[in-house]
């Protein structure tokens, strides 16, 4: 950190790790995996006889191509639970919002995995999504907001002034009271993260 001239630890967990604590916790096996233009590649959902979700996925052993898509998938005792796809525009949507990316582009650092691991951090952000679907324990909701909070905090100072207020001066109070247990302040975090704040990043809220 320039201002202070020290070093700013951050929580981080990689994609591995995640997949571990979520399996560790709540015995939930998660996988998931980016697809190339070449790869051979299909999905579909409510699909056959059995109207159950599939994926087919066979990586091109060479010439692969560019990043097109991620999927993640979650099971338990062998019955799937989710799956979720995301392609390259909605990661670079997330991309684009998150502070740690914005601040390695300004600073010209290319230091955050969105640089170094761009393969892992497409992993990690369909993981981060998948999640809002599953039976988490507290435990493991509570790393993972924290996880969150280091990969994937929205720049506020894109937002404006008003939009900033709002959210900090009428939302997260009321969400604090005491009435509010930990597993439902942590959702509705995500809520103002993952839902409000996009909006007012949008532009569609005028004040």
């Amino acid at each position: 950190n320039k201002n202070t001239n020290r070093y700013d630890a951050r929580f981080q967990i990689m994609y591995q790790g995640i997949v571990k604590l979520v399996y560790d916790n709540d015995k939930i096996y998660l996988d998931s995996q980016v697809v190339y233009l070449n790869d051979d590649f299909d999905y579909g959902f409510n699909y056959g006889e059995t109207n159950e979700p599939f994926i087919k996925h066979k990586p091109s052993l060479s010439n692969r191509g560019e990043l097109i898509a991620v999927y993640a998938v979650a099971k338990k005792d062998n019955e799937v639970l989710k799956i979720e796809i995301m392609n390259k525009e909605q990661i670079y949507k997330i991309r684009e919002r998150s502070k740690t990316y914005q601040d390695d582009v300004d600073k010209k650092t290319h230091e955050s995995f969105w640089f170094t691991a761009e393969e892992e951090a497409w992993r990690k952000t369909c993981i981060h999504r998948i999640k809002k679907y599953l039976p988490l324990s507290q435990k493991t909701e509570e790393t993972l907001e924290q996880d969150s909070k280091t990969d994937f905090e929205y720049d506020t100072n894109m937002l404006s002034d008003a939009s900033q207020s709002f959210i900090h001066q009428v939302l997260v109070p009321i969400l604090d009271m005491e009435y509010c247990s930990r597993k439902c302040f942590l959702r509705s975090q995500s809520f103002i993260h993952q839902v409000l704040v996009p909006i007012y990043m949008s532009g569609k809220v005028r004040h």
